[in-house]
Parts: structure tokens; C-alpha cells; sequence
């Protein structure tokens, strides 16, 4: 590795190159675009779901609509409680994250994948 002069910006020729994974590709049948980068020697799966229902779209008398609602996601459901979503997830070694910002609600589950 070499020295770097950190007191300027590089110049060009010093920029590393990136170079980005490749992503598989899917159309659902939903009409969803499913991105899926396989890593073959990680032991963790991770899902995330990015929907464009947000800040950006929620009604003009309802404001804080999209956190509440990606907030309930996780609250629990007819079936089952948040504790036992909760418990059902832990026990996959997993954890279960949802939110909302100003352009998009996302729901994240990470886990062991063996």
C-alpha cells in the first residue's frame, strides 16, 4: 500500500477504480424488480424491500401516516404478536427493521442463511 498525500484532493490518475458487484436481475409477477446479490461464502441472508410509500406521499392531514404505518409492521398481526414475530426471527438468528423516510418505506430482515 502506498503513502497518499491527504492534505489535497487527489488528482485524477490517484482515483481507484470501483468496481461493483453484479446483481441478478428479476421481474416478479408483481411487477416488482427483485435485485439479488448471491454471496456464496457469507453465512447471513438479507432481505430488504424498498416501497415507494412514504413522507413524500402521505396526505396532507395525516402527516407521520408512512412511519406509523411501517412502524405497525413489526407490532405484530391477527395471528401472531409482536413478541412471537419477535421470538420467530431471533430464533433464525434474524433481525426484523422497518421504516419510512421522505421517499421511500423500507422493511429489512437480515439472518443466518445455514
Amino acid at each position: 500500500m502506498t503513502a497518499r498525500d491527504r492534505s489535497r484532493p487527489p488528482s485524477r490518475s490517484q482515483t481507484d477504480p470501483v468496481r461493483f458487484p453484479r446483481f441478478e436481475r428479476r421481474r416478479l409477477t408483481c411487477g416488482a424488480t427483485l435485485l439479488a446479490l448471491p454471496r456464496e461464502h457469507s453465512p447471513l441472508l438479507t432481505v430488504e424491500v424498498l416501497l415507494p410509500a412514504a413522507a413524500h406521499w402521505n396526505p396532507a392531514d395525516r402527516p407521520g401516516l408512512a412511519s406509523f404505518t411501517a412502524d405497525l409492521l413489526e407490532k405484530g398481526t391477527e395471528s401472531m404478536s409482536s413478541a412471537e414475530i419477535a421470538n420467530a426471527v431471533e430464533s433464525l438468528g434474524g433481525v426484523l427493521s422497518s421504516g419510512a423516510g421522505w421517499a421511500s418505506a423500507t422493511v429489512s430482515l437480515t439472518m443466518l442463511s445455514r
